[in-house]
């Protein structure tokens, strides 16, 4: 569905108008992740790679017609189809860690949070990278408290590391859990 309806924008007469671009790069961007998590990693590079055209033609970081659509949008889905797809070497994490939220508008707090949560990710499928997943977590948890505990993905990673959890190597963890009604 994103994919037509990106598709149909991409010919309408004001394709180039700032609105339609925006909400044909995040129609994309939703696609590209939704591709990662099907393990669809051609598809989801291409439609990555499309969005950067289409950010191209944009310009900036905006929020027109809420998408969020811009260069930072645009990185923050790099890392999130780097943490879908398992890739988790450093490349996702320096990417991750280049990524200024700053640049989004300031009322997009669950997009500053999402990175947080994609690093956790990448993180906690490294060796002994939980201590460092959960440094993430909480400063998702910090810049939106939503963001873990209402987030599916969030919450079967902090059960993930709950069931793996070695004494001492995660202080904090169990604190988090519960502040995110995830049992042990």
């Amino acid at each position: 569905m994103a994919l037509i309806a990106a598709e149909a924008l991409a010919v309408h007469p004001r394709h180039a108008h700032p609105r339609y671009l925006s909400v044909r790069g995040a129609l994309l961007l939703h696609a590209a992740v939704m591709a990662a998590r099907l393990r669809q990693r051609t598809d989801a590079q291409q439609r990555l790679e499309e969005a950067e055209q289409v950010v191209n033609d944009l310009g900036d970081d905006r929020n027109e017609m809420w998408t969020a659509f811009g260069p930072t949008n645009v990185a923050l889905h790099h890392l999130s189809v780097a943490a879908a797809l398992a890739d988790h070497h450093h490349d996702a994490v320096d990417l991750g860690n280049r990524i200024d939220t700053n640049r989004l508008p300031p009322a997009l707090v669950s997009r500053r949070a999402q990175v947080h949560l994609d690093l956790a990710a990448v993180h906690s499928q490294r060796p002994n990278g939980d201590p460092q997943a959960l440094l993430h977590l909480m400063e998702g948890e910090r810049i939106a408290p939503q963001a873990i505990r209402h987030n599916a993905d969030a919450r079967h990673l902090i059960a993930a590391m709950l069931r793996r959890a070695r004494r001492g190597d995660t202080p904090g963890l169990a604190a988090l859990a519960e502040r995110a009604d995830v049992a042990a």
